[in-house]
């Protein structure tokens, strides 16, 4: 097929823009494949509440009756010695179990 108003061309020059053709059609399939540069997210500056430190209620250490008691020969006397200090204890543990439970009102 000829055109008139188009000058003849060579076989070179037919090959020449066919070459530049695929260079072009390969450059532009490239350039699609090409990683995607895109904004970064916004820093978005998150408060957190801090909680004060509080201080626990510190538990004094009461002295055991049989600490000031001499030592007697009276069974008796020991016996509620004896049991006075476990419910000194008693209590003492009950006294740490509370303040562990609930440190900070």
């Amino acid at each position: 097929m000829t055109y008139p108003h188009l000058p003849p061309r060579s076989f070179q020059q037919a090959a020449l823009i066919v070459w530049l053709a695929l260079a072009l059609a390969l450059v532009a399939a490239l350039a699609g494949c090409g990683p995607k540069f895109s904004t970064p997210p916004p820093v978005v500056e998150v408060l957190t509440p801090i909680s004060e430190p509080c201080e626990v209620a510190q538990v004094d250490n009461s002295t055991l009756p049989s600490a000031h008691r001499p030592a007697t020969g009276d069974i008796f006397e020991d016996v509620k010695t004896i049991l006075a200090d476990r419910a000194t204890l008693r209590a003492d543990r009950e006294k740490l179990q509370a303040a562990n439970s609930d440190p900070c009102p």
